[in-house]
């Protein structure tokens, strides 16, 4: 990873670059994730990044449903920062859905 890039390879054998949204360690996991949103995408997702010695990593698929409900709340927090909103509009939780008008 570098430059907030990463290129993945698919199962087909594609690589694809993906824009790195953030970054997060988690001390009741005991592990690192990476978020990231491939080019083109408007979808974004997560995996278990596991660094070794020489500076490289790997991915790993994220495992339980609770490292997914941390993600997608740390992910809500991310993009509500990211699009200005406070969550002071009364509809939304602070986060960027149709019904949010603090934008």
């Amino acid at each position: 990873m570098k430059d907030n890039q990463m290129t993945i390879t698919t199962e087909e054998g594609k690589q694809v670059v993906c824009k790195i949204l953030f970054t997060y360690v988690s001390e009741e996991f005991g592990k690192k994730y990476v978020v990231f949103q491939p080019e083109g995408e408007k979808e974004a997702s997560a995996a278990i990044y596991v660094e070794h010695g020489d500076g490289s990593g790997d991915l790993q698929a994220v495992e339980t449903d609770e490292e997914w409900e941390m993600l997608e709340n740390l992910f809500d927090d991310y993009f509500s920062s990211e699009s200005g909103c406070d969550g002071q509009c009364g509809n939304c939780d602070g986060c960027d859905s149709e019904e949010c008008e603090c934008q």
